[in-house]
């Protein structure tokens, strides 16, 4: 991964807690739940990255970073969020390996995280989630990268449209995220 402490320290100084995730993978090296409610020290965050210098990067999502992240990896997803974003709103947009992550602003009470939104490879990452950052690797050997990045427009509120179709879904499974879940070292 090309990364440097800066970038992942410009996450954190934008208040998102920023956790070590396997190179090339998705579980977190540490346990994280403290990290839900608060954002880690410079000293640690350098710490963890100084002993994994490989490790893919976790942006913790929910109320400790006003951060909601819709994952999008379809293109039924895809065609669903075209439909429900309106075409002046401007966000943060990463690029993943499968498709897409756009960030919002959480909105007021949060949100509990969900796959398979309306039926389609649609996820939500807020309270109790994490999102994996760019620059990081997948398995597959793609980078995470910004499309449009977070110093070039602020976070978005969450079109009410897509808070409507997350909260009808019954069938959208919501995902407790295992806030201990650390890889072995």
């Amino acid at each position: 991964m090309i990364c440097t402490i800066e970038l992942i320290l410009s996450y954190a100084a934008k208040g998102w807690p920023t956790i070590p995730i396997e190179p090339r993978g998705k579980k977190p090296l540490i346990p994280w739940a403290d990290f839900q409610q608060r954002v880690p020290t410079t000293e640690e965050v350098q710490a963890w990255f100084e002993k994994w210098p490989d490790a893919n990067i976790g942006i913790v999502t929910g109320k400790i970073s006003q951060l909601i992240v819709v994952d999008v990896d379809s293109e039924q997803a895809q065609a669903t969020i075209d439909k429900l974003l309106p075409d002046s709103l401007v966000t943060p947009v990463a690029k993943t390996a499968k498709g897409k992550h756009y960030y919002f602003v959480r909105p007021p009470g949060g949100l509990q995280n969900r796959v398979r939104v309306d039926g389609v490879a649609l996820d939500v990452r807020c309270d109790s989630g994490y999102v994996v950052a760019p620059p990081s690797v997948h398995k597959s050997g793609l980078a995470y990268e910004w499309i449009v990045s977070p110093n070039d427009a602020a976070l978005a509120e969450l079109p009410q449209s897509i808070i409507d179709l997350i909260e009808k879904d019954s069938k959208a499974q919501l995902v407790a995220t295992p806030a201990l879940s650390v890889m072995s070292t």
